[in-house]
């Protein structure tokens, strides 16, 4: 028959909106291996909600498989190294719970495009998972098929302010998704309008044939003419970035700030992101954050970038020392390049630099494979006696690193100014910080779910003392500011481990955070606050850098010099490549994976299910009281009459007498019910039957004792249905029903 094959293509289309917005996150994610979650987010909920309705399963039953089926798939979404033949484990759970309580800070932070993983992935998933789910509710069980458009607009519009990048190929996409979906509703009302006698077998719809073409037409042409329409490049009538004020460092412009530190450290297996053939240990930086905004939020202007060509060594070098280094990234987030601090010439022809901070970048959307260059840096290497007497910097010649915001908390600032009381230069109050925090008072841990704002930072110095180094870090760099000391984070990777090859071989475990301090006379001097870790070029407050580590086998320290570094020649290697598999180093598994005990984490998932079916089971009962009672106590008495008659149904349903729309209350009472079993309730129902027609039909409306009586016979229909229907039998048929 025609219809049945009509609803397929309705469905199948409707769920085609949420698949083609899914698409759209092309524009936030960088390189492809997100496709397959989004696809799978987008198609799991309709095809889960149809089979459960055809077996006629009640709503509630329904909600819950889609909830615990999302919920495992957000799991595994979350981190898949963790599962036990795809069963999440304990480990499983909290990554997923970190996951979800970073979504805020990813919203707020991120960066496009982003990584896929972590919290920005499982965001991502569960609002596509959620938007294909109320579709298809919308759709069904609110019977406004249009009105499924709603959720897979909504998430377009959020991944439009989002994203950046080319919008052709994404609202092309939608836009047929669209069209497709309009022309199987219009398809499928031709087919249920069409009288036995017209039709004696399914045709294909001229309509629809027609229809798509025609679309397909016109998205064509919007497409190819749009953008040649004058104004089409031209100022927007209302630029929503910039609503509240926004400056150019707004959220699309900005760098990632600290966000992907702790998915890194905590998230999937150990992974080589790239090597370094340098003489001596250093951190390898890949962002300055010098920018502390308005939103209270570490970042940088990434406006001012320029080319990197433009790196030279500065005719006032400080006192340094030359290092060569050579990088090849085997996979990367887009856009950063690590290198050591001070970079001062760079052989990628493709690479650019943000002049205030000295970030190197490349512009690029995807993942950096398979990247080689070289760069030569002057790490700073003053003396003790030159940081000892150097003088504080005027306010006036760098505000920006001396920047807070106006609602900066007090109590952190009165904290700095304690810590810091007794020392009268800028090394003074920077090393009075460090040792503060290296002093015990504070616990290194991964189990935070801190960021990097103000109240972040007073929750971590005065409540809970426990974090990362992105807590150690930005709360170093805020309190060092709020005692007129100009300071920064950076963002990157400690050195790594120095192999038999003679390169430090660098992995996502490597991630790391740490605060910079101007000195005058001796430039961005690298502090380490956070406890456990020792800084490798100066080592200041940390014991020094370990000369085992510092320097690599064959090579001998690299002598002072502020002379310029050795040339190296160009290069035009590909920015973002796919040449070269991934590697995963020979390393021991993360530490928050082992020791997992995996009886006891099924314990957990087993219990955890019985909670849900014991409270699913506890809800049921409660929502069909609470609608009796609402039916029971209406103030209108027709309403009363009509919903006691409702209830009445409801009852007899459980005790398997199904209603027959087609028939009159009278004739529903009189012949069918009897032939159905409705046994005892008989009488009940008759009476009940005629005061429903009554008061269905006759120009007043019943009296109060009319409708307490009708509820009379309710009670005497439910106790009869008691009496002969098993209580088994009566809730399997209420969890089959397909509406409440």
């Amino acid at each position: 028959m025609a219809a049945p094959r009509a609803s397929i293509a309705v469905n199948v289309t409707r769920a085609g909106l949420t698949l083609a917005t899914a698409f759209t996150l092309a524009r936030v994610f960088a390189g492809r291996s997100w496709l397959l979650p989004m696809v799978v987010a987008a198609v799991v909920p309709p095809v889960c909600l149809g089979w459960a309705e055809r077996r006629h399963w009640h709503a509630l039953v329904r909600f819950a498989i889609v909830a615990v089926v999302g919920g495992w798939l957000a799991a595994i979404v979350a981190d898949p190294s963790s599962t036990i033949a795809g069963i999440p484990t304990r480990a499983t759970v909290a990554t997923l719970g970190h996951a979800l309580s970073g979504a805020p800070h990813t919203l707020r932070a991120a960066v496009v495009p982003v990584a896929p993983t972590g919290s920005a992935l499982v965001l991502a998933f569960v609002g596509v998972f959620v938007a294909a789910a109320l579709s298809y509710w919308i759709a069904t069980a609110l019977e406004a098929p249009v009105g499924a458009f709603a959720p897979s607009v909504a998430l377009f519009i959020v991944v439009a302010a989002m994203g950046s990048g080319g919008w052709v190929a994404p609202t092309a996409l939608y836009a047929l998704a669209a069209l497709s979906y309009l022309l199987a509703l219009a398809q499928l009302d031709l087919v249920t309008r069409r009288t036995w006698f017209r039709a004696s077998r399914p045709r294909g719809s001229q309509v629809a044939a027609g229809g798509m073409l025609i679309g397909a037409i016109a998205v064509a042409s919007a497409l190819i003419v749009g953008p040649s329409v004058p104004g089409a490049a031209g100022s927007p009538l209302v630029d929503y970035r910039h609503i509240g004020g926004a400056s150019e460092g707004n959220l699309l412009s900005a760098p990632p700030p600290i966000l992907s530190i702790l998915d890194k450290l905590k998230l999937g297996p150990v992974q080589e992101l790239f090597t370094v053939k340098s003489p001596r240990a250093a951190y390898w930086r890949v962002i300055a954050l010098d920018w502390f905004t308005d939103a209270n939020a570490w970042g940088v202007n990434k406006a001012t970038e320029q080319a990197a060509t433009k790196l030279s060594v500065p005719a006032d070098l400080p006192p340094s020392a030359e290092v060569h280094q050579q990088f090849h990234i085997e996979t990367l987030d887009p856009h950063w390049l690590p290198a050591a601090y001070q970079p001062v010439a760079i052989n990628l022809i493709a690479a650019r630099v943000v002049p205030d901070s000295l970030t190197l970048l490349v512009d690029s959307k995807a993942e950096l494979r398979d990247l080689v260059y070289d760069v030569d840096s002057e790490i700073p290497t003053p003396s003790v006696a030159e940081l000892t007497h150097a003088p504080f910097t005027d306010p006036n010649a760098m505000p920006q690193d001396l920047e807070l915001p106006a609602d900066f908390p007090a109590p952190v600032r009165e904290l700095a100014e304690r810590i810091t009381a007794k020392a009268d230069t800028p090394f003074g109050r920077a090393v009075a910080l460090e040792k503060y925090f290296r002093s015990g008072l504070f616990t290194y841990s991964l189990n935070t779910d801190l960021g990097d704002s103000p109240g972040a930072i007073t929750d971590f110095l005065l409540h809970t003392r426990k974090g990362f180094c992105e807590q150690f870090a930005a709360s170093f760099a805020a309190m060092a500011r709020a005692v007129g000391v100009p300071a920064r984070v950076a963002v990157g990777y400690q050195s790594g481990s120095l192999e038999s090859d003679g390169l430090y071989h660098v992995t996502n475990r490597n991630a790391h955070a740490w605060p910079e301090v101007w000195i005058q006379g001796a430039g961005w001097i690298p502090f380490e606050p956070t406890p456990g870790f020792t800084e490798p070029t100066l080592g200041i407050g940390t014991g020094g850098p370990s000369r085992k580590q510092a320097v690599a086998p064959g090579t001998g320290p690299t002598a002072t010099s502020t002379s310029a570094p050795t040339t190296v020649a160009p290069t035009t290697a590909a920015i973002p490549g796919n040449v070269g598999p991934q590697q995963t180093p020979a390393a021991t598994p993360p530490t928050h994976h082992a020791g997992q005990n995996a009886a006891a984490a099924i314990a957990i998932a087993l219990g955890a299910v019985a909670l849900g079916v014991i409270g699913f089971f506890a809800i049921i009962p409660l929502a069909l009281w609470r609608r009796g009672r609402r039916r029971r106590r209406d103030q209108d008495p027709r309403r009363r009459v009509l919903g006691a008659w409702a209830e009445a149904l409801d009852q007899l349903r459980a005790a398997g007498v199904p209603p027959r729309p087609s028939a009159t209350a009278l004739e529903f009472a009189l012949r069918y019910a009897p032939a159905h079993g409705a046994g005892d309730a008989g009488p009940a129902l008759m009476e009940l039957a005629r005061l429903q027609s009554a008061a269905m039909f006759a120009r007043e409306p019943p009296s109060t004792g009319e409708a307490n009586l009708a509820w009379e016979q309710v009670d005497t229909i439910r106790a009869a249905t008691h009496r002969n229907v098993a209580f088994g039998a009566r809730w399997r048929r209420v969890l089959r029903r397909r509406d409440a």
